[in-house]
């Protein structure tokens, strides 16, 4: 069975690479072509891409954003534009 594999240096994800979960000649060749890299088997629902870094646990998008939610008690002050001179409604 395939599995797919993080190669960590620095708690930065370096590469991904799928290999046969038996084949630990491919799996000692890619230690020794990345200088010793520690290997994570990555979970099949996880979607990992380089330079994700990884904390010992989780694999972490460092671009990822929390969404912003707007407090629903504070007021949006909304400008309308006087189009052709005639304004838009409230």
């Amino acid at each position: 069975m395939e599995k797919t594999y993080a190669l960590i240096k620095d708690s930065v994800v370096i590469n991904t690479v799928i290999v046969e979960e038996d084949n630990i000649d491919l799996i000692n060749a890619i230690k020794e072509i990345h200088e010793n890299p520690e290997i994570v088997e990555i979970p099949l629902e996880k979607n990992v891409e380089v330079n994700y870094v990884y904390n010992g646990e989780d694999f972490i998008d460092p671009n990822y954003v929390e969404p912003f939610n707007i407090d629903e008690s504070s007021e949006i002050i909304v400008e309308l534009e006087d189009l052709d001179g005639i304004m838009k409604p409230d």
